[in-house]
């Protein structure tokens, strides 16, 4: 596997946690202080997740180095999806690098996620699909998992 794509990978992972931090909904909310809205941390990027009618958005307050280098900005939303319970999924973008030619703005892609039961994180599964140099689907891909964890200030 490449460096681009496990960075690939890490960044889906961490849309992926912030699914599911979006869709903990009223039970995860019960358990912990706080529950699903708020901010969100993994691997240098700081994520916050809102709920609004059930319907869940994360969008990036910081970017860490792995994000920023495949295109990802602060201010950007990273996943968009609904909550059942202490369970998110919908859909989380992608990206494939700055290197690439390839979804220059990003490529959407099912999530599915979960908070754990003290509403401390999230772990967020997506697809990686894998993509040839002429920016087609190969057939093949990866499930990627990503753990973001509640920042307290």
């Amino acid at each position: 596997m490449t460096r681009r794509m496990r960075l690939a990978g890490m960044i889906v992972m961490v849309a992926i946690m912030v699914g599911l931090v979006l869709s903990a909904g009223p039970r995860a909310q019960a358990q912990s202080p706080g529950g699903l809205p708020g901010l969100w941390s993994n691997t240098g990027s700081t994520l916050r997740l809102s709920v609004n009618k059930g319907e869940v958005e994360g969008r990036f307050v910081d970017v860490g180095q792995r994000a920023a280098a495949l295109g990802f900005k602060a201010g950007e939303i990273s996943l968009k999806g609904s909550q059942r319970g202490d369970l998110l999924f919908g859909e989380q973008t992608i990206r494939y690098g700055t290197e690439q030619a390839c979804y220059k703005d990003g490529r959407k892609v099912p999530f599915m996620g979960r908070m754990t039961p003290d509403g401390q994180f999230l772990a967020f599964h997506n697809y990686d699909i894998v993509i040839a140099p002429d920016c087609k689907d190969t057939g093949r891909y990866q499930v990627i998992e990503t753990v973001w964890q509640k920042v307290t200030r």
